[in-house]
């Protein structure tokens, strides 16, 4: 692209700033004097001078490219009158001119700081720059002439075309230039002078005259002071039009080609600037024309005597590659590990980060360190290969090696880890996709075996010896530990995990944390290279566009009106063969630009950052909360590093960047995101401060590729930006998910930062692209419930958002504006449940998505309802529980149901099956009643019936056998009967095992036996229910032969779905075991009377009267009938001879009476009395419960009327009994890892049997007014507390000044006995003095 790397040139310019003193001295400001000294001079034989023009140059050349830092830098060394005086002195030679004028034009012309910055904004009327055009102007006068000169003759005009193309590809030495000096010039040297004037034109004053005239050019014909630069203008136009067919003679490259041809665009697109017609058109003749071979004379003959030779090379090269392919075989999981597979696809990324051998020879070789053909891991083998590693890195005998050894043993270091990878990748990619038959047991099947092997490569401490082989000299051995590390975390192995927190807090490592930021630095840094790299492309792109409009714009001839140079060619050199021929080499110039700008904004992963971030990802999947926060902080360590800020910091380089070449980095880095914030609020409140929802509401811009895009990789690019939308929710969903106080204030920061018209938005085109991808020729139900579930966790997010609202703020919308948001608003909230959780002792509310609600059937329900335990609410619960495992393999299989045509149409219909069964029944019976007549022959089973009967019997019974063979196919496929034997088999059954489980035990002592789980809703083929729809289609085919006679049995169909005739039945068969046995006792009883009538009264059974009792099996059979149709002594006849005979006549017919017809059938018809009375009563205290108590918390419905929105409401959407089924369903179809940090508790309290999740005496809506309560009652107690303190505010004051008061009187008081006490002792005092002096002196001293 023949474009400057900035990073090179920040590297050339720190250097040459921390050695200014010693290597630019002359670059000081008080040098000035002596740089121009040096120019004077000329001399290429000047090592001084030469160093200044190459120092000059090397500047120059680290301010291409419009790097703002540097302009400034360099604008600091050279001022703009400088190089303008510079340039315009003619002593000083063009050679020396040129890097002064490339400085001037990179430092101050076309800069990135603009005019203004650079001081160069009134250059376009100044006195200096037009001195320099006019210069301009003369030279090019003076060089195309003697250009015509030169090109006259032939040999000269080579020699010319060879020296530029060696001045292109080499420097000058000191050496050179020292035998230069020496050397006297020849006659044949006079070229060397048009070199320089060349290399001038083409670097310096081209692009000078390009940029001048394309963003300083301002000049008015109007305006008399502007008509001589219009002149020089035209002359300098006029000039570069005439050499045009010269110039492209002796060009050397494409891009001198290309400034030329740039430049006399730039001039000559101004209107003020008048060129000749015929001038312009040759100009766009000639630029196009086929210029000669500018080979030098040894390639050319390289060219022809090796022309064979590079073909065969070609040639063979090619066959390389065809045997490599041909020897590896297809690059497909079943032909490089020889399996069958129903989802083959590529074994591995040819090319990427995680690529491998391909062979069987290399299959082979792993195989030779597995078991069972790669299914088991040989723990001894392994150990030996990492323990190679291991010596490798750490053994003092390998840090002397040879270059040839060493890079023997990285190769073999490399082998070794491969395979180590490949024993681990090998089931990896067995994994079945999301989506497809049998893929939750296919998926666990194939996990086990690669957490097998994970575990054994991790018992060879695997982690603890690979680690430090991140910090490895060779790239590709970083790259392949990098690799094994993320083979060993996949599907987030929890003993791998473990591992490496404890060679964390075990060793206090540091240099995996720093090796993994330099490795996310150093990608930052090359992506912001070539980022620069693509900006300047597009720059010059968009340039080169904006001279092509304006000079088609300025050209008048019809023959240039094209858009391009190139259509403006064609249209003027229609059957020019050669000038067909140089369009076609320009556009392939053009295309290699384009084909490498695409290169450059492909995503290359220079530090192996997409390793990187899984590796992070899965040391913290499963919510490993001490990972996260180590990865965030390592308080033991003397440096931390801060992993999950580095991050995010970069995922900010992709806020305005998002292309589909970095889209599955970005998704990776959100995914890492996810990880870390899984129930870690304090890595999501770093993320938070870092600005990620910025990032976030940038990404969520991304549209989504119309399924009218034609491009063969649409449904690629589509699920590219729906899994990364998809992982943006996840991380939204995580940092609101928890109900704490930390989570409340961070979740109304999003909701205040989130652009919630973008994800409503997001939802909305989630809608529609789910319902397109369905209707499609070719639906594509992956990518379509994706798309769905995209716009489920979009809707997910914003009620969550809308649970910590503000008081009157909503953030989701409930009432669309427009039919279509309503419509996809509708969907989404129709399928969406919530329910209310435990978690961490805070009650927390989960939203999630049902995906087909008609799968739990009402029959179901109905018997949940009022089959569940409800003797005390944690009784309830764990009941409901327990059912809920059997509900949610039922749901499962009628979803499977429901995906099959044939089978939906027999359960959507089965209420048509039923009240049309019943119906035609009704009607055949009625018609039986109606026709029927008895036959003349009293043994004759079948009836009289009219001529029409068979007709009408045909056809309705031919109507009632569909019908009863539909209800019997549906009940059968519904509920899926199984083998289980009758209840009464399963003592038996149960005691059998316990004998078993004796007899195994080795000391003598029974096992635990564990019992089978009880299945609440398990149909067998033994019971009741399957037999009775057997017999509904036996008895109804049965029917057609017999006349109808057994139309009547089904008449009792009307028992099925009414509740009131199933509590009936139900009185009889709940304790049937307990009628069983007391009817089992009776009919002992009465075998033991009939023995007594064998023995005794057989003399009393009349034959004539239907009384048998001639074998002890008549007379018991007799005495059963009788004995409970009436009484046994009524029946029986009396045939007395003496008194003895009635006596005992009397007793014999009394003890049967009072033991069979009394007791015996009173306890049997209380038994079913008290059943149906307990029913009833179940029933009762079942609608009672439904009615007055929440099912889930316990509590009753007043506090929900008095505190809440009504025990209707609370039932049905805060605690709804049905949604927490749901739920399970939903907890259950997804992965483990997938999991978020409430569900995985919840899925973790379940396998344990423990009810602790369930908001038992909780609700939010109770909570929530507790807490305005509470809110309240602190307020009041606030208020009360002011008053108070108030209070004794003024108490204290008045206290002050009573105290004050008080102190001044007694200080009054104190003052006033002082000054008495003072007045007092003076008086004293002069009492005594008066009594103390002598008379005399008073005499003498009156």
């Amino acid at each position: 692209l023949d474009l400057p790397l900035k990073r090179n040139q920040a590297f050339v310019m720190t250097y040459i700033n921390q050695q200014r003193a010693r290597v630019g001295e002359l670059l000081e400001g008080d040098m000035q004097g002596k740089r121009f000294e040096l120019l004077h001079d000329g001399q290429e034989t000047n090592l001084e001078l030469q160093y200044l023009v190459k120092l000059v140059d090397v500047l120059a050349t680290c301010a291409e490219g419009e790097n703002r830092f540097i302009e400034s830098m360099c604008q600091n060394i050279f001022s703009l009158d400088e190089l303008l005086e510079v340039v315009n002195d003619k002593q000083i030679p063009v050679w020396c001119k040129r890097p002064y004028m490339r400085f001037m034009v990179w430092c101050y012309l076309n800069t990135a700081g603009g005019k203004i910055e650079s001081g160069s904004g009134d250059l376009d009327h100044d006195v200096r720059m037009w001195q320099l055009l006019d210069n301009v102007r003369l030279m090019l006068l003076k060089f195309g002439a003697k250009l015509k000169d030169l090109l006259s003759n032939q040999a000269q005009t080579h020699n010319l075309r060879q020296s530029l193309m060696r001045r292109r590809t080499t420097s000058v030495s000191v050496k050179a230039l020292r035998k230069k000096s020496a050397k006297k010039p020849a006659p044949g040297e006079e070229s060397e002078g048009i070199e320089g004037v060349v290399s001038y034109l083409f670097e310096g004053i081209l692009p000078m005259l390009q940029v001048f005239y394309q963003d300083f050019f301002n000049v008015q014909k109007s305006e008399e002071s502007h008509r001589k630069e219009i002149a020089v203008s035209q002359e300098i136009a006029s000039s570069l039009l005439g050499m045009c067919s010269q110039i492209s003679k002796i060009l050397s490259n494409q891009t001198q080609f290309r400034t030329f041809r740039n430049t006399i665009t730039a001039i000559i697109s101004y209107n003020e600037i008048e060129v000749e017609e015929r001038a312009l058109n040759k100009f766009h003749t000639e630029s196009f024309e086929m210029r000669p071979d500018i080979r030098s004379d040894a390639m050319k003959a390289y060219n022809h005597e090796f022309f064979e030779e590079e073909d065969v090379n070609d040639k063979l090269n090619q066959f390389v590659v065809n045997f490599q392919t041909a020897y590896e075989g297809p690059n497909t999981i079943s032909h490089q590990l020889s399996i069958p597979i129903a989802h083959d696809g590529e074994y591995a990324e040819r090319g990427q980060d995680e690529d491998l051998p391909l062979g069987r020879e290399f299959q082979d070789f792993v195989n030779c360190f597995t078991l069972k053909h790669g299914s088991e891991a040989n723990g001894r083998h392994i150990q030996k290969l990492v323990d190679q590693l291991y010596i490798y890195m750490h053994s003092p005998e390998f840090r002397d090696l040879s270059t040839s050894e060493r890079l023997a043993y990285n190769q073999l270091s490399i082998k070794c880890l491969q395979v180590l990878r490949a024993m681990i990748h090998n089931w990896a990619i067995q994994v079945p996709p999301e989506g497809s038959q049998g893929q939750k047991s296919a998926e666990e099947r194939v996990m086990k075996k690669v957490s097998r092997i994970q575990d054994t490569i991790n018992k060879a401490k695997a982690t603890r010896k690979l680690i430090p082989l991140l910090s490895h000299p060779n790239d590709d051995i970083a790259r392949e530990t990098l690799a094994l590390l993320a083979s060993l975390l996949f599907g987030g192995n929890r003993q791998v995990q473990a591992s490496f927190e404890e060679y964390f807090l075990g060793t206090r490592e540091e240099q995996f944390f720093h090796d993994l930021r330099l490795r996310m630095q150093r990608s930052a840094v090359a992506m912001r290279e070539r980022r620069a790299l693509l900006a300047q492309h597009q720059a010059k792109v968009e340039r080169a566009k904006k001279l092509a409009e304006t000079l088609r714009v300025r050209t008048t001839a019809g023959k240039a009106s094209g858009a391009t140079f190139a259509q403006a060619a064609a249209e003027m050199a229609s059957g020019d063969v050669e000038l067909q021929e140089r369009l076609e080499e320009d556009a392939k110039a053009e295309e290699a630009e384009d084909a490498s700008a695409e290169k450059l904004e492909k995503f290359r992963d220079d530090g192996y950052i997409e390793l990187v971030l899984r590796i992070l990802g899965f040391l913290c999947d499963g919510q490993q909360r001490a990972i996260q926060n180590y990865l965030r902080e390592q308080p033991d360590n003397i440096k931390t590093v801060n992993l999950v800020a580095e991050t995010v910091e970069y995922l900010h380089l992709f806020q305005n960047n998002l292309d589909e070449g970095n889209m599955d980095i970005v998704t990776q880095l959100l995914q890492t995101l996810v990880e870390y914030t899984g129930g870690n609020m304090e890595n999501q409140a770093v993320i938070f401060d870092m600005q990620v929802i910025t990032d976030i509401n940038l990404l969520l811009r991304f549209e989504l590729p119309s399924p009218k895009d034609k491009r063969p990789d649409w449904e690629d690019r589509l699920d590219k930006v729906i899994r990364l939308k998809d992982t943006i929710m996840n991380l939204l969903s995580n940092m609101v998910e928890m109900s704490d106080e930390a989570t409340q204030k961070l979740a109304r920061q999003i909701g205040d930062t989130i652009h919630l018209d973008t994800l409503h938005n997001a939802m909305l085109l989630a809608f529609k692209f789910g319902h397109r991808l369905r209707k499609m020729d070719e639906p594509r139900v992956d990518l379509s419930d994706a798309s769905f579930t995209l716009g489920f966790k979009i809707l997910h997010f914003c009620k969550r958002l809308d649970d910590f609202k503000p008081a009157g703020r909503k953030w989701t919308r409930h009432h669309p504006l427009s039919e279509e948001e309503k419509t996809a608003w509708d969907y989404f909230n129709d399928n969406t449940m919530s329910i209310e959780v435990m978690h961490e002792d805070v009650l927390q509310r989960v939203y999630f998505r049902v995906e087909d609600q008609r799968s739990l059937r009402e029959e179901v329900k109905e018997q949940l309802k009022w089959g569940v335990n409800r003797d005390s609410p944690a009784d309830k619960i764990r009941d409901f529980v327990s059912w809920s495992e059997d509900i949610r393999t039922d749901m499962e299989y009628q979803k499977q149901l429901r995906a099959h045509w044939l089978a939906a149409v027999f359960m959507n219909g089965s209420h048509v099956w039923y009240y049309g069964l019943l119906l035609v029944t009704m009607f055949l019976n009625v018609f039986m009643l109606a026709t029927w007549e008895a036959p003349f022959d009293l043994f004759q089973v079948l009836p009289e019936v009219p001529s029409y009967y068979n007709t009408v019997l045909y056809i309705f019974g031919g109507l009632h056998l569909f019908f009863a063979l539909s209800v019997a196919i549906t009940f059968f496929i519904s509920n899926l009967p199984n083998f289980v034997l009758p209840g009464f088999t399963e003592y038996f059954r149960a005691e059998k095992l316990k004998q078993l489980a004796l007899e195994q035990s080795q000391d003598g002592e029974p096992e635990v036996v564990v019992a089978e789980e009880e299945h609440y809703n398990q149909i067998s083929w033994f019971g009741l229910t399957s037999i009775y729809h057997i017999l509904l289609v036996v008895l109804s085919a049965l029917s057609l032969p017999y006349k109808g006679y057994f139309y009547c049995f089904h008449l009792l169909h009307v028992v099925v779905n009414n509740d009131l005739l199933a509590r009936v039945l139900q009185s009889v068969t709940r304790n049937g075991r307990s009628l069983l046995w007391v009817s089992v006792l009776g009919f002992v009883i009465i075998y033991i009377y009939s023995v007594a009538s064998f023995a005794l009264l057989r003399i009393s059974f009349d034959r004539n009267e239907g009384l048998f009792c001639e074998t002890l099996g008549q007379c018991v059979l007799t005495n059963v009938k009788n004995g409970l149709l009436s009484t046994l002594g009524d029946v029986i006849g009396t045939h007395f001879y003496s008194f003895k005979g009635p006596g005992i006549r009397i007793l014999f017919d009394l003890s049967f009476f009072i033991i069979i017809t009394t007791i015996g059938l009173n306890i049997i018809f209380g038994i079913i009395v008290d059943t149906f009375s307990e029913l009833r009563d179940e029933k009762w205290r079942a609608q009672s419960d439904m009615g007055s108590v929440c099912f889930i918390c316990g509590i009753l419905s007043y506090e929900f009327e008095k505190r809440g929105k009504g025990f209707k409401h609370h039932v049905k959407h805060d605690h709804n009994m049905w949604a927490y089924l749901f739920f399970f369903i939903h907890l259950f179809s997804k992965d483990d890892n997938d999991m978020t940090a409430t569900e995985h508790y919840i899925m973790t309290k379940m396998k344990e049997k423990e009810i602790d999740f369930f908001p038992l005496n909780q609700a939010l809506c109770l909570a929530s007014k507790e807490d305005e309560s509470k809110e309240q009652l602190d307020e009041l107690k606030t208020m009360v507390q002011r008053l108070l303190d108030r209070v004794e505010k003024e108490e204290a004051t008045e206290r002050r000044k009573i105290f004050h008061r008080e102190q001044e009187q007694w200080e009054r008081k104190a003052s006033q006995a002082f000054r008495t006490s003072v007045s007092f002792g003076q008086e004293t005092a002069s009492l005594l003095a008066s009594q103390l002096s002598p008379h005399g002196e008073d005499d003498e001293n009156p």
